[in-house]
C-alpha cells in the first residue's frame, strides 16, 4: 500500500514537471509575438485587444512564478498564443496601408495633442480604429478618401495642439488683464499684446511652425502679457487707496534718487516729479553721448577680446564633454564587457559592438540568450545624456540578396525596441539600419553595432 502511494505521487510530480516544461517555450513565444505585433502596429490598430492580451500574459505568467499552472491554465496560455498570433497576421497585412496615417499620428503625439487637443485627437483616434477595423472585416468602401479624412483629423490634433501649448499662459493672462480693464489703464501696452496676439495667430494658422519668428513673438508676447498684467494690477491697487497711491509715489521718488546718485544730481521735487525725471533724463543722454564716443575708439579691441573669450569657452567646452564621454566610455566597458559586449569610443561618440546575436532562422524573434545581452545594454543606456542612437545589424546573405536586405533591416527594428523598452529613450531618438556584410556565417547570426551620439 506504501508503494502505491509513492508511485502515485512520483507519477503526479512528473506529470506537474513536464507541464511547467512545456509551458516555458509558449511564454518565450508569446513574448516576441508581443514585440512582433508592436512592430506592427499592432498596439495601435487593435489597443484594446492587445492590453487584454496583455493583462491575460502577465497573469499567467504570475500563476506560473508562484506553482505549476493547471491544465485549463496550460490551455488558456496557448489560445492565448494563438489569439496573439491572429493579432499580429492582421496588424502586419494593415500596416503598409496605414503607413501615412501613422506617420503623420506619431507627429501629432510628438506635439503633444493627446494632452493639448485631446477632443481632435480622440476623434481621429476613433476614425482610424473604426477604418481599421473595416479593413479587417473587408467592408466595401472607399478607403481613400476615409484615409484623407483621418489625416486631416490628425494634421488639425497637432497645429490645435501647438498653438494651446504655445498660447494657453498667455491667453489666461490677457483674460484676467481685460478683466481688470485692462484697454482702459494701459491702452498702449494692451494694442501692443492684441497686435502681437493676432501676429502670432496668423502664423499658426498659416501653418508657418518654422518662421523664424515665431518663436521670437511668442517670447515676446509672452513677457508683454505679463507687463500688461502687472500694470493693470498696480493701477488699480492705487486707485482703491490714497495710502497705496502716495506709497507708490514714495517709491517713485527713491527709484529718482537711486538713478542720479551716480550723476552726483540731486532731484527738485518741489518742481514736480516730471521735472526732476527731465532734468535727470539730460543728464544721462549725455553720459550716453560720452559713453558712445568711447565705446567706438575700444570696438575692434572689444570685438577681439568677445571672439577669444568665445572660442576659449568653446574650447573649453569640447575638452569638458570628450572627457565626459571618456568617462562614460570607461563605464560602459566595465559594466557590458562580461556580456561579449565591445566599447569602442571614437571622438564625440562611443560605439557598442555585439557580436553573435542569434536569431531564428529566417525570423526576426532574438534568442533568449541575445536578447538578455542586449537588455544589459539598454540598462546600462538609462543615465546617459543621448541626442541620438543609430543602430546597425549586420548578417551575411542567405542567397536572396533582396529578402536577406529586408530580413536584416526587420530584425534591426526588433533590437531598437529591446533596446528603447530598457534604456526608456523615445522612438523618435533611435534610428536603425541592416546592411548585407561579405562573411561566411549563418544568416542567424548578426553583428550589431549601437552608436551613442551625446547632447
Amino acid at each position: 500500500m506504501k508503494l502505491s502511494i509513492k508511485s502515485a505521487l512520483v507519477s503526479i510530480l512528473v506529470i506537474c514537471t513536464l507541464g511547467l516544461s512545456q509551458s516555458e517555450p509558449v511564454f518565450q513565444e508569446i513574448s516576441e509575438l508581443f514585440i512582433s505585433i508592436r512592430f506592427n502596429r499592432g498596439d495601435v490598430f487593435f489597443p484594446e485587444k492587445f492590453a487584454r492580451y496583455r493583462a491575460e500574459f502577465d497573469e499567467l505568467k504570475t500563476v506560473s512564478n508562484q506553482r505549476i499552472p493547471t491544465p485549463e491554465e496550460a490551455e488558456n496560455l496557448n489560445q492565448l498564443r494563438k489569439n496573439l498570433e491572429e493579432l499580429n497576421t492582421q496588424a502586419e497585412s494593415l500596416k503598409p496601408h496605414f503607413s501615412d496615417i501613422l506617420e503623420v499620428r506619431d507627429d501629432a503625439l510628438e506635439n503633444g495633442a493627446n494632452d493639448f487637443a485631446p477632443r481632435a485627437f480622440n476623434d481621429a483616434e476613433e476614425s482610424f480604429l473604426k477604418l481599421a477595423q473595416k479593413s479587417v472585416d473587408k467592408i466595401p468602401g472607399d478607403f481613400q478618401a476615409r484615409k484623407n479624412e483621418i489625416l486631416a483629423k490628425y494634421r488639425k490634433a497637432q497645429f490645435e495642439a501647438i498653438g494651446n501649448n504655445l498660447l494657453s499662459e498667455v491667453r489666461i493672462l490677457i483674460k484676467e488683464s481685460e478683466d481688470l480693464n485692462a484697454s482702459k489703464y494701459a491702452p498702449k501696452t494692451y494694442t501692443l499684446v492684441k497686435n502681437l496676439l493676432a501676429e502670432v495667430n496668423t502664423i499658426l494658422a498659416n501653418q508657418e511652425y518654422e518662421n523664424p519668428e515665431l518663436k521670437q513673438k511668442a517670447a515676446q508676447l509672452s513677457q508683454e502679457s505679463l507687463h500688461l498684467l502687472s500694470i493693470v494690477q498696480l493701477a488699480q491697487k492705487i486707485r482703491s487707496s490714497d495710502d497705496a497711491l502716495e506709497s507708490y509715489l514714495l517709491d517713485l521718488e527713491n527709484d529718482i534718487d537711486q538713478a542720479a546718485e551716480p550723476f552726483n544730481y540731486q532731484p527738485e521735487f518741489g518742481n514736480g516729479v516730471k521735472r526732476a525725471l527731465e532734468n535727470l533724463t539730460n543728464l544721462i543722454n549725455e553720459q550716453q553721448a560720452l559713453k558712445a564716443s568711447l565705446n567706438e575708439r575700444v570696438k575692434v579691441l572689444s570685438d577681439s577680446v568677445r571672439y577669444l573669450y568665445d572660442e576659449n569657452l568653446k574650447l573649453m567646452g569640447q575638452l569638458r564633454h570628450r572627457s565626459d564621454i571618456t568617462e562614460q566610455s570607461r563605464r560602459l566597458n566595465q559594466e557590458l564587457s562580461p556580456y561579449g559586449v565591445k566599447t569602442i569610443q571614437e571622438n564625440n561618440h562611443i560605439t557598442l559592438r555585439a557580436n553573435g546575436i542569434r536569431f531564428d532562422f529566417g525570423k526576426i524573434q532574438i534568442s533568449e540568450q541575445s536578447r538578455k545581452v542586449l537588455e544589459k545594454i539598454g540598462t546600462a543606456m538609462r543615465s546617459l545624456a543621448l541626442s541620438k542612437v543609430k543602430i546597425t545589424l549586420g548578417q551575411s546573405s542567405g542567397g536572396n540578396f533582396q529578402y536577406s536586405k529586408s530580413l536584416a533591416e526587420q530584425r534591426a527594428n526588433a533590437v531598437a525596441l529591446v533596446i528603447q523598452t530598457t534604456s526608456y529613450l523615445p522612438t523618435n531618438k533611435i534610428n536603425t539600419e541592416g546592411i548585407i556584410i561579405d562573411s561566411p556565417l549563418d544568416t542567424g547570426h548578426a553583428i550589431v553595432d549601437i552608436i551613442l551620439e551625446f547632447d
